[in-house]
C-alpha cells in the first residue's frame, strides 16, 4: 500500500542528508532548498558519482514531499547566512541592474542564500523577461511588498516556474 502524502514541517530535510525521490528513484545528497514565496519547497539533490563519460551527475530538484530521507546527515554545515530580504520585496540586483520581485529563496549546503528574481514587464516579443538568481548578499531592497495570491486560484501552494531560470 503506497505512503500517505503529508507535508513535512518547514525544516524537514535537513541540507546534507542521503535522500531519495520517491517517484523517479534519483537518490543523491540533499545540497540545498528552495522556498517559493506560494508555498512551493523543493530540495536539491546532488548524485554521489559520475557519469560514464567522467562528468557529474547532472544536480535534480524535487518538491520536499517526494522526498525520504536515507541517511542522516553526518557532519554539521553552516547556518544559513542572514538577510533582510523577504519574499514578495521589490529588489535590485546592482551587478545586473535587474529589477523584480523576490520570489524564492535558495539555501545551499554552505550556507549562501540566493534570491529568485522575477523581473518585471515583457521581452519585445511580448514574453516575460528570464528570473535569475543573485547572491542575497549583494540584492537590495527597494520596496517592501507581500505576494499577492490570485483572487480566482483554488490552489493552497505554488510551484516550480515553467520556465527555466538564469544563474548568474
Amino acid at each position: 500500500m503506497p505512503k500517505a502524502i503529508t507535508k513535512k514541517k518547514a525544516q524537514g530535510i535537513k541540507l546534507g542528508s542521503l535522500v531519495k525521490d520517491n517517484i523517479t528513484g534519483f537518490s543523491g545528497v540533499a545540497i540545498g532548498r528552495t522556498e517559493f514565496g506560494f508555498g512551493c519547497i523543493h530540495i536539491r539533490i546532488q548524485a554521489c558519482g559520475l557519469t560514464k563519460d567522467g562528468e557529474p551527475i547532472p544536480m535534480q530538484s524535487f518538491d520536499e514531499q517526494r522526498i525520504e530521507v536515507i541517511k542522516a546527515p553526518t557532519k554539521s554545515w553552516s547556518a544559513p547566512k542572514e538577510t533582510s530580504v523577504k519574499l514578495g520585496d521589490m529588489v535590485r540586483d546592482p551587478l545586473t541592474g535587474a529589477l523584480g520581485i523576490a520570489s524564492a529563496k535558495t539555501v545551499s549546503l554552505d550556507g549562501d542564500v540566493s534570491i529568485l528574481i522575477e523581473q518585471s514587464g515583457l521581452k519585445p516579443d511580448g514574453s516575460p523577461k528570464p528570473p535569475f538568481y543573485a547572491n542575497a548578499e549583494r540584492v537590495v531592497v527597494e520596496e517592501r511588498r507581500t505576494l499577492q495570491v490570485s483572487k480566482d486560484s483554488a490552489a493552497t501552494s505554488g510551484g516550480p516556474l515553467a520556465r527555466t531560470p538564469v544563474h548568474y
